[in-house]
């Protein structure tokens, strides 16, 4: 079972407990066994003592489900570190997700080695040959390489991308703003790029945003690169995981996100101001509704009339 699942099973179980609320997750759709056996025992709970919650529920589970070292305790814990109650629905499609491709690997397995007994049909071979296919994209996927974790150095230009990031992640709200202040393009890794681009693209839709939210994005977005084009993706610069975690508690305010924000595109046109002998690069642009400090603004004018720019491509709706 990869980290990816566990923290979807974990955080559907615990959202769950929070709630007293059930998904349409069967019991079985979790990997691991003790999860599985509290979400049984709470389907059953909730169904026979409706309107039970807080603590009295989590006994009431721990005692039914008796699992090992999922206690009274620990249920609790969970509970108390629950996602928000609008992720639960997010969770559940993660966990139905992960089910499916579990279901496709085993059936892969299973019509493989009836096709490759010799008398099978031409359909069950290929059927075979889609599933394994489907089931190989699955496992190389969730074993893509990473480089290791690495924090950046306090001050650098990869610490103020981080700390606008940290901004969209914990207040999605101000997305939108960000994004219109700071371009994809501005951001120096294709992971940090994407890490934007799907945190924007759900926030823009309305859908939760959060760190196990966006790395299941990310890898789903892989996935799909591998199966349409053959060929694996960008190495990210360090472990999904360990980014999205510390961006998760980088100390952070709105205010301090759309500042650094603007930094860094004051540094990035400044850059391309200056390219070439301080001639203007002919790419340079603008975005007149940045919202750049007047300071800033005043020390880059006058600006020729080919620099003014077009608004930055806008991110529409979430990734399919």
């Amino acid at each position: 079972m990869s980290s990816l699942t566990h923290r979807a099973e974990a955080g559907l179980l615990a959202a769950s407990l929070a709630t007293g609320r059930l998904s349409p997750v069967d019991p079985s759709d979790f990997s691991h066994p003790g999860y599985q056996s509290c979400y049984r025992a709470l389907t059953n709970v909730v169904t026979t003592h409706p309107g039970m919650s807080d603590y009295a529920l989590v006994q009431a589970v721990a005692d039914r489900a008796q699992a090992p070292g999922l206690d009274a305790t620990r249920l609790d814990e969970l509970r108390r570190d629950a996602p928000p109650a609008s992720h639960l629905d997010a969770y559940a499609r993660m966990v139905q997700t992960e089910a499916f491709r579990r279901d496709v690997a085993t059936q892969a397995e299973r019509i493989a080695t009836t096709a490759g007994q010799g008398d099978a049909d031409p359909h069950t071979r290929r059927l075979a040959d889609a599933l394994t296919r489907q089931a190989t994209l699955y496992a190389e996927n969730r074993n893509t390489p990473t480089g290791p974790e690495h924090a950046p150095e306090p001050g650098s230009r990869a610490a103020a991308e981080e700390r606008v990031l940290a901004g969209v992640i914990q207040y999605p709200e101000q997305a939108a703003t960000i994004a219109r202040i700071m371009p994809l393009e501005s951001f120096t890794t294709s992971q940090r790029q994407a890490v934007a681009e799907h945190a924007i693209s759900l926030a823009s839709a309305g859908d939760p945003v959060d760190a196990s939210i966006i790395a299941w994005e990310l890898d789903r977005s892989r996935y799909l690169q591998r199966l349409t084009t053959g060929q694996p993706p960008p190495t990210p610069t360090e472990p999904d995981e360990s980014l999205l975690q510390r961006l998760s508690t980088i100390p952070v305010t709105v205010t301090s996100a759309l500042s650094t924000a603007r930094d860094l595109l004051t540094a990035d046109i400044h850059k391309e101001l200056t390219a070439d002998g301080g001639q203007p690069a002919a790419k340079a642009t603008l975005n007149i509704n940045t919202g750049i400090d007047p300071q800033h603004q005043q020390q880059h004018r006058p600006v020729p009339a080919t620099l003014q720019a077009t608004q930055p491509p806008r991110i529409n709706g979430g990734p399919a």
